[in-house]
């Protein structure tokens, strides 16, 4: 018996709300017609619910949802929260295919080199990382360029650098917290690089680092196969797909 690969997708910031709770946070398993949002505040089984979505700096894709299952966590690496199906606007709806399939392998897109920077104060799962990204990367043909620090002193050159695309950042950077580098990063980085903060399961911590201006953030241990295909798609350069993709 054979099982089907998981289906890659974007990784969105999302904001929902629904029966007076309001919450920033990070939808995956992304599809044109549901997502999963990770959350511990768990709305009921059928509860409708309204989500403003956005990938990186593209335009916000406003969807309504009904909450269709929610989600424990058990175990780490499984987060919690709740699967949402899409109702209302077609249009709108429409937006999420691209982030949700394999768009990046179509004949018409072209791809730029990607500028990056992760900053995580251990040594070995730096090397981790650079080993893993450049592997999928190069697998693809695509063209990445890798800088590392472990603390905010070693990155400010990156920051401040004209090409950053995306910083990968934890929470616990070796002399500030990783909030304070999201900041930093959020005023001195170029306007539409994507910022994506890694961390432990507090709650806490999560909205210290949307609130400092990280797009998105990732429980660790981290489910590397979206953080690269969301990485993938903002090397696209198509200034035809309908949803700005591509470079901003």
């Amino acid at each position: 018996m054979t099982t089907a690969a998981p289906r890659r997708s974007a990784l969105l910031r999302v904001e929902w709300g629904a029966s007076g709770v309001h919450e920033s946070t990070t939808a995956i398993e992304v599809t044109e017609t549901s997502a999963f949002v990770m959350t511990e505040s768990l709305p009921p089984v059928g509860a409708e619910v309204d989500l403003l979505l956005r990938f990186a700096s593209r335009p916000t894709i406003h969807v309504r949802g009904i909450v269709r299952q929610v989600r424990l966590s058990l175990e780490p690496g499984v987060p919690a929260g709740f699967c949402v199906d899409f109702v209302g606007d077609p249009s709108e709806l429409a937006k999420l295919a691209v982030l949700a399939s394999d768009a990046p392998r179509a004949p018409r897109r072209t791809s730029r080199t990607l500028h990056v920077l992760h900053v995580e104060r251990q040594l070995l799962l730096r090397d981790m990382f650079a080993y893993a990204l450049k592997r999928y990367f190069g697998s693809r043909g695509l063209g990445i360029e890798l800088a590392q620090a472990a603390a905010l002193a070693g990155a400010r050159g990156a920051i401040e650098g004209e090409r950053l695309d995306a910083i990968i950042v934890d929470f616990d950077a070796n002399d500030v917290t990783g909030d304070e580098i999201a900041r930093y990063a959020r005023a001195h980085a170029p306007a539409a690089c994507w910022i994506v903060g890694v961390g432990g399961d507090a709650t806490r911590n999560r909205d210290r680092m949307l609130e400092a201006g990280a797009d998105v953030y990732l429980r660790k241990p981290l489910v590397l196969r979206d953080l690269f295909y969301s990485m993938e798609l903002l090397s696209l350069e198509d200034p035809d797909d309908g949803v700005g993709l591509g470079a901003a």
